[in-house]
């Protein structure tokens, strides 16, 4: 029989951080691509295909660090589904979810509008009213991301809240649950993006946008802090620094390893 393996604690808290790192890239590249902060939908597409026509190199340099960016929204999902695979034990049906609403929202939410942007940036000389549709379909399927992130959200709280109950030693403090679903309800709006071109429920609207925003890149931030705590403790637990209660050691339902 092999031995077993202890956990990879360098690869568990890089992919923990690489929450870090998505935020920066991604909302660096978007800045520096002049896409942040974001203009109005209700602009003539004369002005967007103008926009798109003058520094056109930069629009480009700043979409594809954003593309590339968002790479790092994997590993970062990857981490706290590791996490959450503990809380659950055999049946990790929330682990699931959760890993599976991270690969869609990187998907539909960062890759493929990001991949209009670049095809937006890529002829600039085309007609407005295509240049527009582009970068109308890359923006709003940024911000609409009701049906896949919100997944991810109460998956995370519902294990959380599940592992805070039946455990001495729970793996996420139960204060990350209201920080879900404080996040979670802030995307409800962005469905109104469909229907408003200007004001406060615009994709560039303080409600629609910076207000999720502000309250997302909170998330990711509460979210690395949890998770390097808790991959720390299991790489103790399984080093045998640390002995954990004797309850907690016996029951089959609360095993850390």
């Amino acid at each position: 029989m092999r031995p077993k393996k202890l956990m990879d604690e360098a690869a568990l808290i890089f992919c923990a951080r690489c929450g870090y790192v998505f935020v920066v890239v991604y909302f660096g590249g978007l800045i520096l691509g002049g896409q942040f902060p974001v203009f109005s939908p209700s602009l003539p597409a004369e002005y967007v295909a103008n926009f798109y026509q003058t520094n056109t190199n930069l629009h480009r340099v700043g979409v594809v660090i954003a593309f590339l960016g968002a790479t790092f929204y994997l590993p970062f999902q990857a981490a706290i589904s590791s996490q959450m695979h503990r809380m659950e034990g055999s049946a990790p049906i929330l682990t699931y979810v959760q890993l599976a609403g991270g690969i869609a929202t990187a998907c539909i939410n960062f890759l493929i509008p990001q991949l209009f942007l670049i095809t937006a940036a890529f002829r600039p000389g085309r007609s407005p009213e295509i240049t527009q549709m582009l970068h109308d379909f890359a923006w709003i399927t940024m911000l609409i991301i009701l049906n896949t992130n919100c997944v991810q959200y109460f998956a995370i709280a519902r294990a959380v809240i599940r592992d805070n109950e039946t455990s001495d030693e729970p793996i996420f403090p139960r204060w990350i649950v209201y920080v879900n679903y404080i996040v979670a309800l802030s995307f409800f709006i962005d469905v109104l993006v469909a229907f408003y071109k200007t004001g406060p429920f615009a994709w560039n609207g303080l409600v629609s946008l910076y207000v999720p925003a502000t309250i997302w890149v909170a998330w990711f931030f509460a979210m690395v802090h949890v998770l390097v705590k808790a991959i720390r403790r299991q790489a103790q637990l399984e080093r045998g620094e640390t002995t954990p209660p004797a309850d907690v050691a016996s029951s089959p339902i609360q095993e850390r390893q």
